[in-house]
């Protein structure tokens, strides 16, 4: 299971950065920049609940490959330095406790991201632009941007 998450935190950081290259290139909609900003402030907001401090607020951070690469590094040192079954005990912003394994958030996040990514997709449908990056898991296995 290490290994799969592993993989999947590289799929992430792949699909991300081609997201992050084609907003940071053209003039993009500001709805965009908040997909992506909400998408790596999420990851910020459980790996530092990982850590063992719950953040009272969301703040979303620029959306570069500095941030992203950074938050990558960070779920890559949780996963291999911890265990997945581990029960990581956390407050929502709203005060709510609640817990989850390692396994379970790290988990969520990357579904979160494909999530978000799907959004910035739509937002480039409705604008009718198809030049967006196709981040399909598939094409991070063989290759294909």
């Amino acid at each position: 299971m290490l290994d799969h998450l592993l993989e999947l935190f590289a799929y992430d950081r792949w699909a991300n950065a081609l997201w992050i290259d084609y907003l940071s290139g053209r003039e993009s909609n500001p709805e965009e920049m908040e997909q992506m900003a909400h998408l790596l402030g999420s990851q910020r907001m459980w790996i530092t609940r990982v850590g063992g401090v719950s953040p009272t607020e969301f703040v979303l951070p620029e959306p570069t490959l500095a941030t992203l690469d950074e938050l990558n590094q960070r779920w890559r040192s949780a996963l291999t330095e911890r265990e997945l079954a581990e029960v990581i005990n956390y407050k929502r912003t709203t005060g709510e406790a609640l817990s989850l394994s390692l396994k379970q958030i790290a988990s969520h996040v990357i579904n979160h991201g494909t999530y978000h990514r799907g959004v910035l997709r739509g937002i480039a449908l409705l604008e009718d632009r198809w030049d967006f990056p196709d981040t399909d898991l598939a094409n991070f296995y063989t290759g294909i941007q």
